[in-house]
């Protein structure tokens, strides 16, 4: 038995409350604290404890670190879920990660998107942020495929591409850096591949790793999955990942 791991951290810190005065509560104050239903499922378990020679106060401290151990936990990493709102089951909206993320850059932004829609709307938080931090680096990693059955030369797509993000997606100086892997513009389907990772690290310290692209569906009404880390070691070997692309020349850069 796994003690005290199926109850909600506020079941275990009323508990604790509970037994931290060393004297043990009453079956109707743990009912009237925790819920009947609770105290049925959790007697087994305190009387195992008592019959290992716990004391209410010792209970009382493993509840409180069984506590804080999953607040510690959830501070390193916790989901992004978004969708329509149900009853009981915590969401958090993508696109206010995502600013309160762009809001956190002291450094660096990396942010790779496999899609870009109505992109000023998106991207202005950042360059509101290059303006309150000056000397901020960005850059984006997007995907530029070729449409399907699409023979226009390649370079082509790429000015096309490059003169819509300046005037739809950043129409502000400075640019960002922007890149792209070539291999989406190949005409052979063997070799054709896309940039399919969505994703944004800060600082090399927190990373978001989501299902939702760069468009106002996804950020704002789309049911999308993603989780949020905070763990610079994490991090850092995502974008590890990323800069190793530019290092080896898999991406190129947008000129």
């Amino acid at each position: 038995m796994k003690l005290f791991s199926s109850y909600r951290s506020r079941v275990l810190e009323d508990l604790a409350h509970l037994l931290q005065s060393g004297e043990a509560p009453s079956i109707h104050r743990l009912e009237a604290a925790l819920g009947k239903n609770v105290v049925a499922a959790l007697g087994p378990e305190l009387d195992e404890l008592r019959a290992q020679g716990w004391t209410c106060q010792q209970i009382a401290q493993l509840a409180f670190v069984l506590v804080n151990d999953r607040k510690e936990r959830e501070r390193l990493w916790s989901w992004v879920v978004s969708g329509p709102m149900q009853d009981g089951v915590p969401t958090r909206d993508t696109g206010v990660v995502y600013r309160s993320l762009v809001q956190e850059a002291q450094e660096e932004i990396l942010l790779t998107s496999y899609a870009l829609y109505r992109g000023r709307e998106l991207l202005e938080p950042l360059y509101k942020r290059i303006l309150e931090v000056p000397g901020l680096r960005i850059r984006m990693i997007l995907d530029i495929s070729r449409p399907y059955r699409d023979t226009t030369a390649s370079d082509v797509i790429i000015r096309r591409f490059t003169s819509e993000f300046v005037t739809k997606h950043w129409p502000w100086t400075p640019l960002p850096e922007v890149w792209y892997d070539p291999r989406a513009l190949d005409l052979d389907p063997v070799r054709k591949a896309v940039l399919h990772a969505k994703c944004v690290i800060v600082d090399r310290q927190v990373a978001l790793v989501t299902s939702a692209n760069l468009t106002h569906a996804a950020q704002e009404k789309n049911i999308e999955a993603g989780v949020l880390v905070r763990d610079p070691e994490k991090a850092g070997s995502l974008q590890d990942f990323f800069e190793s692309l530019i290092k080896h020349g898999v991406l190129e850069m947008l000129k």
